[in-house]
């Protein structure tokens, strides 16, 4: 794959990077529509990228029917790559730059197409004649052709040199790519901005997971005083992981990360348990709120770790 090629396959790759981090594919994913489009165009980015990649290998032939063949089709690649780009910027709500050369020339190698291979017999609107086209057979080569197209005012012979057209289109293809890289990256920096200094694993400062437990396990055999205690520390840990649940929501997180959420209401279930039993000795027993508590004593760390990741996470900064 040439260097334009991959540079090409580079940015489609940071843009599939961007997309399907959970967060954000949640995001996309409200509007099922701008996701399926999104994903699509991605795919004919790369698709077309091979493709043109495979033309770029293939030696001059004279077969006219395999020229035709290929002519087609290397034109409706391109067609494709340019709507496929233009369709990723609009599914990402990023408006595409104006007057930009690198961008006209990139609608103009969609226009030969249209003029060449899509519909070249009679171009105008409605019952409108504007034009007609039709490539050179004697010209026809599998990298160039002559086309002659009529119009109300002229008639002309024109030449195309078909790995220029790429050249042509390869400039816009990048930039808007680019834009899209770009744009992605400025979102996601400003939304790590955001909460860089509002560290999720403070939420947890109060405790001392490994002391409280210990108070949780005493409870399940103990007296009534230490059973009124260890209520307490259930109600403050269920308040703990209710502010936890609420600051992954305010970022998006959740419901992002399902496993995330499952883990959470893990938790919360033999919090409420034990709450109950410890408050009016009903179930569970004593056995079950042993097993409760071992099962928190284990789950619980895992939740600062998680918590202190996405900390760890929100302080890189992006490449």
């Amino acid at each position: 794959m040439t260097g334009g090629l991959a540079e090409i396959r580079d940015l489609e790759v940071q843009i599939r990077d961007f997309i399907t981090e959970p967060r954000i594919s949640h995001a996309l994913f409200k509007e099922p529509n701008r996701f399926h489009v999104l994903a699509s165009a991605l795919d004919a980015i790369g698709d077309s990228t091979l493709a043109i990649a495979a033309y770029d290998r293939l030696e001059d032939q004279s077969d006219d029917g395999f020229n035709y063949i290929v002519v087609y089709g290397i034109l409706q690649i391109l067609f494709v790559r340019a709507d496929a780009a233009k369709h990723i910027l609009e599914s990402l709500d990023i408006p595409m730059p104006q007057d930009d050369f690198d961008l006209q020339e990139v609608s103009e190698v969609k226009e030969i197409r249209n003029n060449a291979t899509g519909h070249p017999t009679r171009r105008g609107y409605r019952n409108e004649w504007r034009s007609s086209h039709a490539i050179a057979r004697h010209s026809l080569r599998t990298k160039s052709f002559r086309m002659l197209s009529a119009t109300p005012d002229d008639t002309k012979f024109e030449g195309f040199d078909i790995p220029e057209l790429i050249r042509r289109q390869h400039n816009g293809i990048v930039k808007i790519l680019k834009l899209a890289a770009n744009r992605l990256r400025e979102r996601e920096t400003e939304h790590r901005m955001k909460f860089k200094d509002q560290k999720l694993k403070t939420i947890f400062v109060g405790h001392n997971i490994s002391y409280e437990v210990e108070k949780l396990f005493e409870a399940c055999h103990g007296s009534s005083d230490r059973k009124a205690m260890a209520a307490v520390y259930t109600q403050c840990f269920l308040e703990t992981i209710e502010k936890f649940r609420g600051a992954l929501t305010e970022r998006g997180i959740l419901p992002a990360y399902d496993a995330l959420r499952q883990d959470i209401e893990a938790v919360e279930y033999p919090l409420r348990e034990l709450k109950t039993y410890f408050e009016t000795g009903t179930a569970p027993n004593e056995l079950s709120g042993e097993i409760f508590t071992f099962f928190l004593q284990h789950k619980l760390p895992k939740l600062i770790q998680t918590a202190a990741e996405f900390d760890k996470e929100y302080e890189k900064e992006l490449s």
